[in-house]
């Protein structure tokens, strides 16, 4: 799968995500690996209350995420992301 962006340099951004079967194998990784890092960023929580928790309605996944060893974990998968 491969993503184009323009930067706010006006250069090119090209994202390709590459893995097993998307239909089924990577789509089961994905979500299984999101539910771990989510749980894990619970339990952090949990040990260290000191660390802000997070209130409100609904919040993106790219805020959720962006502390978490989520992309390490889809590597770890076999799911590869390329930046160019």
């Amino acid at each position: 799968m491969t993503f184009s962006a323009k930067s706010e340099d006006k250069n090119l951004k090209t994202l390709k995500i590459t893995g097993p079967d998307p239909a089924l194998n990577t789509t089961g990784i994905c979500a299984s690996q999101c539910a771990l890092s989510l749980l894990e960023l619970i339990n952090e929580q949990e040990r260290r209350p000191h660390l802000k928790v997070i209130t409100g309605g609904i919040v993106t996944p790219g805020f959720i995420f962006k502390d978490s060893n989520l992309v390490t974990r889809l590597k770890s998968k076999g799911i590869k992301f390329e930046i160019n």
